[in-house]
């Protein structure tokens, strides 16, 4: 309010103040002292936008959407590229046999089925397609890494604690294809045109650049040449 508009002294103009620490005490025009400035003329003030008062909040607010799509995206495809070609090898390492480690595997795709469709349900019902996909997206981070540190290196531990790890985590995958989709859909109905892209396969294209490009060859070098203590906990933190 006040803001772009002229303001006549000696009329009773008043524009209300809002509190906080951005809008400073009013000037004796009676408009609230945002970055206001007087003119030195004896009939009106004017006032202009201070752009060192936008937080960094606020111009996050600015970026659109389908960028952070691809940020998410890129990012969540590095973690898949650093752990899931080289677990076998790890439960391997661990004493797994091969039949051990081919029901571990196993594990995620019967899960899923299962599990992707019943968290997709309970998004839908509740509404909190944002607060689950946040709460899936850190528990996948943590929970991996929770499993290079923290569980027992035996097939009975290992095979519970995926089992509970994959059903907490189905659907993060699917939570955020819906939701770019939808994105993309209202990218296009507006006819806005991003660097980078606006359809799904150009938003999703980054996360095959950051596993096949990127992260899954470099963490593929990481665990030949780094020394043995490093490599055996790399995965796990990335």
């Amino acid at each position: 309010p006040g803001v772009g508009r002229e303001c006549l002294p000696g009329r009773g103009n008043t524009v209300p103040r809002v509190a906080g620490p951005a809008f400073p005490p009013e000037t004796p025009c009676g408009c609230p002292g945002r970055g206001g400035v007087w003119d030195g003329g004896a009939s009106r003030c004017s006032y202009k936008h201070d752009m060192t008062r936008f937080s960094i909040a606020a111009y996050a607010t600015q970026i659109h959407p389908l960028h952070y799509a691809k940020t998410w995206y890129f990012v969540s495809f590095a973690g898949y590229a650093c752990m899931t070609p080289y677990l076998p090898l790890f439960y391997e390492k661990w004493g797994l046999t091969r039949t051990e480690i081919g029901a571990v595997n196993a594990l995620k795709p019967l899960v899923s089925f299962v599990a992707t469709p019943a968290w997709g349900w309970v998004a839908d019902y509740t509404g909190k397609h944002n607060a689950l996909f946040f709460w899936k997206t850190v528990s996948q981070g943590l929970g991996y890494c929770a499993l290079g540190f923290f569980v027992p290196k035996h097939f009975t531990n290992v095979f519970v604690y995926i089992f509970f790890l994959e059903t907490t985590c189905a659907a993060t995958m699917t939570l955020a294809d819906a939701a770019t989709g939808t994105m993309c859909r209202r990218a296009s109905s507006k006819n806005e045109k991003l660097w980078g892209g606006n359809t799904y396969g150009e938003i999703r294209l980054w996360g095959a650049v950051s596993w096949g490009f990127l992260f899954g060859p470099a963490m593929g070098a990481a665990l030949t040449y780094l020394p043995a203590t490093l490599a055996n906990h790399a995965p796990f933190v990335v």
